[in-house]
């Protein structure tokens, strides 16, 4: 759960939670009993507050606000709010966003001079990619999909403008670019069919669009490198694999890797750590297993009698890492 705090002009002073019902059904119980005297006390007009036996000074300009999803209706980890904490909120529903023109205007303000046009495409494919592609669990349609596709055709018109000196860009090297980040994001979490469907549903919408390779050739012969000294028969589809995991981690701070058992995941990881060493550069693992242990021990956890805060594995291991010096 993130909190955000808001200060307008210095006079509204807001606190809001997003994603509030991914709290479980106890703990937010148990927030409904801090957040009651609050909206109690602001009724009241009265400069303070009890919480937890304390008397805490109460701004009169303060309001408390949170945004969830529907528990269930292909949410998942979302709670149903207790009636007590229901109570407390006013409801504001919002509307279906225009995914179009939220497209349209994110790729103006990336430079592109056709963005009304290829936003509306992109977000053609997008729906018919949802209707007509197998329905996969990890498969993302939506509008956070959408935008990072739209920032990485930014980031891919800014690389194409420095690489020809800051020339105009034409309307068909604007589409290929789009192409190029459209197929970058999406075919790596496509199965193997639905890759095939995706390229002629882009065919469809964008005419006489160029797929362009992935390019690395020298990441590509020192993967195949790998393979050998490794051991394993030089497979091509596995060594595009890694080669879309690379472009992946270039992009993102996070990437999951996908598939059913035996499946060649941990051999894509090390054919490409090792891939990656041999062109120089240094790899550094940590291995956790989240299933060997509970939520807790994983996150970290509070003690409610001191108020202590003690580190779990996942917590532990990414100041370990944040506090490394830079080529470690």
């Amino acid at each position: 759960m993130e909190q955000y705090q808001i200060n307008v002009n210095k006079k509204i002073h807001e606190t809001g939670f997003d994603e509030f019902n991914r709290l479980e059904g106890a703990t937010l119980s148990a927030v409904s009993m801090q957040i009651q005297p609050i909206q109690t006390a602001l009724k009241q007009g009265s400069p303070n507050v009890v919480i937890m036996d304390e008397l805490v000074p109460l701004d009169p300009n303060a309001g408390i606000f949170v945004t969830l999803n529907p528990a269930g209706k292909g949410y998942g980890g979302r709670n149903k709010l207790p009636d007590n904490l229901k109570q407390l909120f006013r409801p504001v529903v919002m509307s279906q966003p225009d995914n179009e023109r939220i497209g349209e205007v994110i790729l103006y303000t990336e430079g592109f001079k056709s963005a009304k046009k290829l936003g509306k495409k992109l977000v053609e494919v997008f729906r018919l990619s949802e209707r007509l592609l197998t329905p996969q669990k990890h498969y993302d349609w939506g509008l956070r999909a959408l935008k990072t596709v739209l920032k990485g055709c930014g980031a891919a018109l800014k690389d194409y403008k420095v690489k020809n000196d800051n020339s105009s860009v034409s309307e068909k090297e604007e589409n290929d670019l789009v192409v190029s980040t459209l197929r970058l994001n999406t075919l790596p979490k496509l199965t193997h069919s639905d890759c095939f469907r995706f390229d002629n549903l882009i065919k469809d919408v964008f005419p006489n669009a160029v797929f362009n390779e992935l390019g690395h050739q020298a990441l590509s012969e020192q993967v195949k490198d790998a393979c050998q000294e490794l051991g394993f028969a030089v497979n091509e589809n596995q060594v595009r694999k890694c080669l879309e995991l690379y472009e992946q981690l270039q992009q993102r701070m996070g990437v999951v890797i996908v598939g059913p058992p035996s499946c060649g995941k941990s051999t894509v990881l090390t054919l490409l750590k090792h891939a990656l060493v041999k062109s120089g550069q240094k790899i550094k693992t940590h291995i956790i297993n989240p299933k060997a242990m509970p939520r807790t021990h994983l996150l970290g956890h509070i003690n409610l009698d001191t108020r202590q805060w003690t580190d779990g594995v996942l917590t532990m291991k990414a100041q370990q890492v944040y506090s490394e010096p830079p080529g470690n």
